[in-house]
This record gives C-alpha cells, sequence and structure tokens, in this order.
C-alpha cells in the first residue's frame, strides 16, 4: 500500500478574510439582511424633509405638462431622469397630502438603490474570495457609513446611487457570469452606470483590474508567459466599453464647459499636487469621519516647494506600501487600489470645477478602500497572532461606531440651514459654505416676511444673517473659484454701507463691479455696483469720477436704474460748479435733462441712499 502524505493542518481562519472561498461560497441569509436594513440608519434623522433649495430643482425642472425634464446640462443623465419620473408617478399624487411634498419618496428609493448596491457589493466580495465576515464588514462599511449620507439623503444626488449600483452589477457580471453573456451583462450595466452619472467612466479601469486580477489568480505558476499572452486577448473586449464611456463623457463636459475651470494652481501638475492632500483627506475621512463636511476648503498646492507635497506624498506612499505590504493576498490588493484610485480617477481635478473635493466623489470608489482595509486587517492579524474573540469584537465595534456617526449624521440633510450651518461649522474657510447659509437665511428672510406670526426682531434677524453670511463668503480666500461673488460682494457693499461702514463697502462694489476676467459678466450686478460706487463719489465730492463711473454703468448696462443714477451724478457736479463754471452746470443739467426720465422710475432717491462717510 502506498504510503499516505502527512496530514496538512488546514490554515485557521481570522474574522476579516481567512483563507479563499470558493466562488458558490454562501453567506448566511441574515448577513444579506442586515446589509439591506443598514442604509436606513442614513436617512432616519431626514427621511421626512422636503426638497432642499440647493440643486434640488434644478433635477426635478418640469416642463409645461408637468414631466420631469431636469436642465439642459443634465440631458446625458438619462436613467437619473427615469428614475426621478418614476418616483414623481409613484409619490407625487398622494405623499405630499401626508407628508407635505413627495421629497421623502425619492430619498427612500435613493436609499433603496444604495442598499442594492450594498447587496451587490457583498457578493463581489464573496466572488473575490473573501470569507463571509469579510464581505459582511466591507458591505456594512460601505452601506453605513456616513460619507455616504450626501449621495443617499441629498435628492439632487440620486445619479450617484444609480451609478454605484449598476457600475457595482457591471463587475459582478464580469466576474460571475460565463461565456459570451458575462461580456454582455457587463457591458449594459456599464452603460447604464454611464447613463446615470457620466463619471462613472471610472469604472473603466476598475473591470479592467478586476479581470486581469483573476487571469493571475487562476494562471500556473510556472506558466506566466502562456498566462500574459492571453491578456490582451481576454482584455480585448473591454475596448467597446469604451465607446459609451467616451462619447457619454465627452458630451457631459460639453454640456458643462460654463462650470470648468482652470486645475487648482493654474496646470494639471499643479492639479495632482493639490489631490495628493485631496485623497489623504478622503482616506482619513473614511477611516474617521467625525469632520465631513458638505463643503470643503482646499488651499492649492502651487509649487514643490509646499511641505504638504512631502507631507501628504510620504503618507500615501506609506499607505500603499503598508497595506501591500501587509495584505497575504497582495494581487488582491492591488485590485483594491485600481478599483480606488480608477473609480475616483473622474473627480479629481485634471478637468476642474467650483468644488475640488466632495465626499460623493469618494463614494464609488470607497469599496476598493475598504478592500484594502481588510486585507491590511487581516495580515496584521495573522502576524501579530491577535486572538479571534478578540478581533472579532472589535470589528463589530468599529463597524458598529461608523454606523453611528451614519445615523448622527443624516439630520444634517433636513434642510439648506441644516446643511451649510454644518458646513461653516467645519470649514469655516470654504465661500460657497458661507453663500449656501447665506442664502438659506435669504429664503427665510422671505418666509417670515408672508408669515403673520414672524415678528419685525425676527424678519430683521434672517435679513442680517443672510448679508453677513455673504459677507464673510466675499472675504474667504477660495471665493473666486464661485461666480456667485460678484452678487455676494454687490449685497455685503450694501449691508456694510447700511451700516456705516464705506470703505468696506467701496471695496465690496468693486469686487462686484470688477470681477476675475474669466468668469461671465453679469451685467445687472456690474452695472449696479458701479452706480454704488457713483453715487459714493458725489457724496465724496469727486463728481468728474462719480460720472465716470455713472457712464460706464451705462455703457455695461442701459436701463433705468444706470441712467437714472447719470442723471444724479450731473445734476449734482452741475450743482457743485454753478458759481464758478455756469456754462459746464448748463451743460451737465442738459445731459442729466436727457437721462432723468428714466432714472424717475428706478426705485432709489438720491437723498439717503448712502449713509454719510464717518
Amino acid at each position: 500500500m502506498p504510503k499516505m502524505p502527512d496530514a496538512t493542518p488546514m490554515p485557521q481562519p481570522t474574522l476579516v478574510s481567512g483563507p479563499p472561498v470558493p466562488h458558490t461560497d454562501n453567506a448566511p441569509c441574515w448577513h444579506g439582511f442586515l446589509i439591506a436594513v443598514a442604509p436606513l440608519l442614513l436617512i432616519l434623522g431626514c427621511w421626512d424633509a422636503p426638497f432642499t433649495s440647493f440643486d434640488d430643482g434644478e433635477h426635478l425642472n418640469q416642463d409645461a405638462n408637468g414631466r420631469i425634464i431636469g436642465t439642459p446640462s443634465l440631458s446625458w443623465f438619462v436613467v437619473t431622469l427615469q428614475s426621478y419620473r418614476l418616483d414623481q408617478a409613484l409619490f407625487e399624487s398622494w405623499m405630499p397630502a401626508w407628508l407635505g411634498s413627495w421629497a421623502p419618496g425619492v430619498r427612500l428609493m435613493s436609499c433603496v438603490y444604495h442598499a442594492l448596491a450594498a447587496l451587490v457589493l457583498w457578493r463581489i466580495l464573496l466572488v473575490l474570495r473573501l470569507n463571509r465576515n469579510a464581505a459582511l464588514a466591507g458591505a456594512l462599511l460601505f452601506a453605513a457609513h456616513p460619507m455616504a449620507c450626501e449621495s443617499v439623503c441629498w435628492v439632487s444626488e440620486r445619479k450617484n446611487t444609480l451609478a454605484a449600483l449598476f457600475g457595482f452589477l457591471s463587475i459582478w457580471s464580469l466576474l460571475s457570469a460565463l461565456g459570451l453573456w458575462r461580456w454582455v451583462l457587463s457591458f449594459t450595466c456599464f452603460t447604464l452606470a454611464m447613463l446615470a452619472k457620466p463619471s462613472a467612466i471610472g469604472f473603466l479601469p476598475v473591470l479592467a483590474f478586476a479581470r486581469v486580477y483573476f487571469l493571475i489568480e487562476d494562471a500556473n505558476p510556472g506558466n506566466w508567459r502562456g498566462a500574459f499572452r492571453q491578456f490582451a486577448a481576454r482584455l480585448a473586449p473591454l475596448a467597446l466599453f469604451s465607446i459609451p464611456a467616451f462619447v457619454i463623457a465627452f458630451k457631459t463636459v460639453e454640456g458643462h464647459k460654463e462650470w470648468i475651470l482652470e486645475p487648482p494652481g493654474g496646470s494639471v501638475f499643479t492639479a495632482l499636487l493639490t489631490d495628493l492632500e485631496i485623497v489623504s483627506r478622503y482616506f482619513g475621512h473614511a477611516l474617521a469621519p467625525l469632520k465631513i463636511s458638505t463643503i470643503y476648503f482646499v488651499d492649492p498646492i502651487v509649487s514643490f516647494a509646499d511641505s504638504r507635497v512631502f507631507m501628504y506624498g510620504a503618507l500615501l506612499a506609506a499607505t500603499v506600501s503598508v497595506t501591500i505590504w501587509l495584505s497575504e493576498r497582495r494581487w488582491l490588493s492591488a485590485l483594491g487600489w485600481g478599483w480606488c484610485i480608477g473609480a475616483m480617477g473622474a473627480h479629481l481635478n485634471i478637468i476642474a470645477i467650483s468644488f475640488w473635493m466632495q465626499d460623493r466623489y469618494f463614494y464609488m470608489a470607497s469599496p476598493g478602500f475598504w478592500l484594502l482595509v481588510i486585507l491590511a486587517v487581516d495580515g496584521l492579524v495573522a502576524r501579530l497572532r491577535i486572538p479571534s474573540p478578540a478581533l472579532r469584537v472589535g470589528v463589530a465595534a468599529y463597524v458598529a461606531l461608523i454606523a453611528a456617526l451614519g445615523l448622527m449624521r443624516g439630520p444634517v440633510w433636513q434642510s439648506s440651514l441644516t446643511i451649510f450651518s454644518d458646513a461653516v461649522q467645519k470649514q469655516p474657510l470654504a465661500a460657497f459654505g458661507h453663500h449656501g447659509l447665506g442664502a438659506a437665511w435669504g429664503e427665510e428672510w422671505q418666509r417670515r416676511q408672508t408669515d403673520p406670526k414672524a415678528t419685525p426682531d425676527e424678519i430683521r434677524f434672517a435679513r442680517e444673517r443672510w448679508l453677513s453670511e455673504w459677507s464673510i463668503a466675499v472675504d474667504c480666500p477660495d471665493v473666486q473659484r464661485f461666480s456667485s461673488h460678484a452678487e455676494m460682494a454687490l449685497l455685503a457693499g450694501e449691508f456694510a454701507n447700511e451700516r456705516g461702514r464705506m470703505d468696506q463697502a467701496e471695496r465690496y462694489w468693486k469686487i462686484a463691479a470688477y470681477p476675475p476676467p474669466d468668469w461671465p459678466l453679469r451685467k445687472d450686478i456690474k452695472a449696479k455696483a458701479l452706480c454704488w460706487l457713483a453715487l459714493l463719489r458725489v457724496h465724496d465730492g469727486q463728481f468728474d469720477d462719480a460720472l465716470a463711473l455713472a457712464n460706464e454703468a451705462v455703457a455695461t448696462l442701459d436701463a433705468e436704474l444706470t441712467r437714472g443714477k447719470r442723471a444724479q451724478a450731473a445734476r449734482a457736479w452741475a450743482d457743485a460748479v454753478q458759481q464758478a463754471d455756469p456754462e459746464k452746470a448748463r451743460q451737465l443739467r442738459e445731459q442729466a435733462s436727457a437721462d432723468e426720465t428714466a432714472g424717475q422710475k428706478s426705485g432709489i432717491s438720491q437723498d439717503g441712499i448712502l449713509k454719510q462717510p464717518r
């Protein structure tokens, strides 16, 4: 009888990943139930909130027949718009009578899509041969993380949850289906993800990394050369994915040209340097989401002389090195990095808009990050020989803490006031935070004006909060990234004028009158600011400067207001030179008469328009 080989003891599984499991591993049903209900924590604090003025109207814009059409810039978000139309059919007819609006229905459906995405992610992690505990932990961290609140609780970010759902389905199809069907299903889901949100183009490299990972995992170690020969043929179908990806992406960029700004620091190079900090902050917020915000202030990094280049560069390099070194499945960790950076790639700032950093930009990339963390923890546990009971308690406690923070984050999305109050508290240097809070107080001021129960003090308080927040916004270091800064500066000048702070008023009006040259000109804002400056010069006795500014205002926008202010400036100068130069005074009065009729309807009188300089 041949001698039997010595029995080799099976490796002991750790809580997190343990030995690879078969593709057909079936996790307990209660795992799926827990993952499905966890996202409800995110909306418990805001489920009955109405629509917010923060972008919701743009996405739910309706035509004359009440059909949701969005705006022209959303024309390629076909799947997202269709989902809103489904919500409208399901909820608009009955929910407002019960809850005041049908926003709770929209928010509930976003939560459903997020839960489905988490369930698909769970199955992907099992296909990647993580054990049941690892797959559960990774899916729960995605499902209940407070950074996901921006995608789930904000009606306007429905596109994010749909893009994640179809993007994850595309990955799952590619890894799970057999034969030609894997490509058909994956291509279909990927295209749907692109039509939900074009930044889902980031799933294209993720699909490639996932395909390469399994080719490497399943390759014969003694025949690497033969395995690599098959890579090109097996990855070739992904070339078809690039057709809808780049067509939709380019069309979307074309439709959003007015939103695209120069990269942080002015070049692609400085954008990449700045993204070192942004990516590092994403990772920190994922691990410890204590100060996440709707709006972030980011100071661009413009050269290697900035110490942040080395600090954040070294931090990211160390993170890459440590996560791969600790992992006992390093090819899978490489896939995690490919998923994380690939899915985030469309939101890096090579093509930049005003918002350089947002929680929703990390949403589709977060599964790759959690995969890295799971594998690193697993490797660390194996090296330190941490007892399984202690590890189970530690991981469960961390997941529970993340879920609790997700529950606490939801109430922020009750209204624009709560959203931006939280933002300015956590990011006081972010101009758009103060702009959003000021706009929310402006809406509250308008509401209180029509509320018979509102007292004059309450009405005045709301108006002062509106204008004071906008005054703060104008002085924030990143204000020039936002086209609304000219309007804020105009009203901040008026607010300073009301308080007799004439130096501040003049500074704000100059900002409004002469915005950065790369912004589209708001003629009405510029003209009004020039009118204010002209009147300020009248009160200062600088009549020639006043008339020059009034002429510039008329040249900017020939309207009743600007002609009326020019008439005021001319008559004030005529009165001043009447004794010394009667002929000039006569000419000025003739000019004033030509403009006076239009100026009479401006609604602003000369007396009392400006407080006297102190």
